[in-house]
């Protein structure tokens, strides 16, 4: 054999041991490649779920505090209506001065049972001027200055159940006058 096909056949076992190290060192490489790419995917995933965990919690601690603020608006309203005196004309002393720490609670005193007799009596009056029956809201709106929406409902549902009305299609019918003697029974155990 020649001389230079021994040295080309010794360049090519050469080139081709290099090419197995490549090989190998490519095969490490690509080993190392998938690893760290699994842990970045991982890494990313443990990430995201955080995430959406913190995002989950600041929701809530979101609606927490919005309702919060609905239920103390709420109740401000509500005090603000128990708080104001009624519209009828009555002869009351003079009401005291407001506190002067505006955050210091104002007592609401409980209405007394002449109250409830008259608020229940003029429930019982606007039913009576509506025979063609009439609607809760109606009877509210009728009786707002001196009654409370929830009252109104208390009354209308307390008349029901001692089937003084009758309700049809949402309308509240009066089915008896009861007389005055069995207003001022009902007015004295009924508060």
């Amino acid at each position: 054999m020649s001389q230079f096909l021994d040295t080309l056949k010794e360049r090519f076992a050469d080139a081709q041991r290099r090419l197995q190290i490549a090989q190998t060192r490519l095969q490490q490489i690509q080993a190392e490649h998938q690893a760290v790419t699994q842990e970045f995917v991982s890494w990313q995933n443990a990430i995201n779920a955080e995430s959406r965990r913190e995002q989950l919690q600041e929701s809530q601690r979101q609606l927490e505090l919005q309702r919060q603020q609905f239920v103390q608006q709420r109740v401000q309203e509500l005090n603000r209506h128990v708080e104001a005196p009624p519209a009828t004309i009555t002869t009351q002393s003079p009401t005291p001065a407001a506190p002067a720490n505006p955050e210091t609670p104002i007592a609401v005193q409980p209405e007394s049972p002449a109250d409830l007799g008259s608020k229940t009596d003029a429930i019982r009056e606007v039913l009576r001027q509506h025979p063609e029956g009439i609607t809760p809201v109606d009877v509210w709106k009728e009786v707002k200055d001196n009654v409370g929406r929830a009252y109104v409902y208390s009354v209308l549902k307390r008349f029901k159940d001692k089937k003084q009305v009758s309700v049809r299609r949402g309308k509240y019918f009066l089915l008896q006058v009861a007389s005055t003697l069995e207003e001022d029974k009902e007015n004295s155990t009924v508060h």
